[in-house]
C-alpha cells in the first residue's frame, strides 16, 4: 500500500526566502542554553517510498519566547537518502498557536524534478500526543539519565514529483 501523500498547510505570515545554513538553529536564542532541544531526524519521499535527494527545505520556528526571529531559519538540503538532521530548540507557542516548526519543500536544479513548492508544518503539544508529520519522538537522554529534549523523527511524503522534460 502507497503511504498518502502529506497534507499541505500555511506557510504563515512569518516565511522569509535566502536563509542560510544553520545547524544548530536558533543558537542566537537568549534562553538556547536552558531551553529543550529538538532533534529532528527528517526524511524526504514520494508516495512509492523512493527518497527525494537534493532538495532544499526551509525550515522555520518560533524562538524560546514565541518570536520569529532570523537565528530561528535555516535551509537544509536532503541528502542522496532523502534526508537530513536538525538540531534545534523547542519552539515556544505564541497567542492562537501551539508549538511548531514550519517546512517549505522544494526542488533544485541538481535532482532535475518537477515539484512545485510544498509547505507543511509540524505541531508539539506538551504531552506525548504528537500531531502532524511526528512520526515517533522519544526522550534526548543524556548520560546520566539528565532529559536534554527530544528527538523526533519526521517523514514527508510528496505527491509523486516526476522528472522535468
Amino acid at each position: 500500500m502507497r503511504p498518502r501523500a502529506t497534507q499541505w498547510d500555511t506557510p504563515g505570515p512569518f516565511y522569509e526566502d535566502n536563509q542560510p545554513l544553520r545547524n544548530p538553529m536558533c543558537t542566537e536564542d537568549p534562553n538556547y542554553a536552558t531551553s529543550p532541544k529538538l532533534t529532528l531526524n527528517f526524511k524526504l519521499s514520494d508516495r512509492s517510498c523512493r527518497p527525494l535527494r537534493h532538495f532544499f527545505v526551509d525550515v522555520w520556528s518560533a524562538d524560546s519566547n514565541g518570536n520569529y526571529r532570523d537565528h530561528c531559519r535555516s535551509l537544509l538540503q536532503t541528502n542522496a537518502s532523502g534526508m537530513f538532521t536538525l538540531e534545534t530548540i523547542k519552539p515556544a507557542p505564541y497567542p492562537g498557536r501551539p508549538k511548531h516548526l514550519h517546512y517549505l519543500v522544494h526542488a533544485t536544479r541538481l535532482n532535475n524534478m518537477c515539484h512545485g513548492q510544498f509547505t507543511t508544518q509540524s505541531y508539539f503539544p506538551e504531552r506525548y500526543d504528537y500531531a502532524s508529520l511526528v512520526k515517533s519522538c522519544r526522550d534526548d537522554v543524556t548520560g546520566d539519565n539528565t532529559i536534554r529534549g527530544l528527538i523526533c523523527d519526521f517523514n514527508i511524503v510528496l505527491h509523486d514529483p516526476r522528472p522535468c522534460s
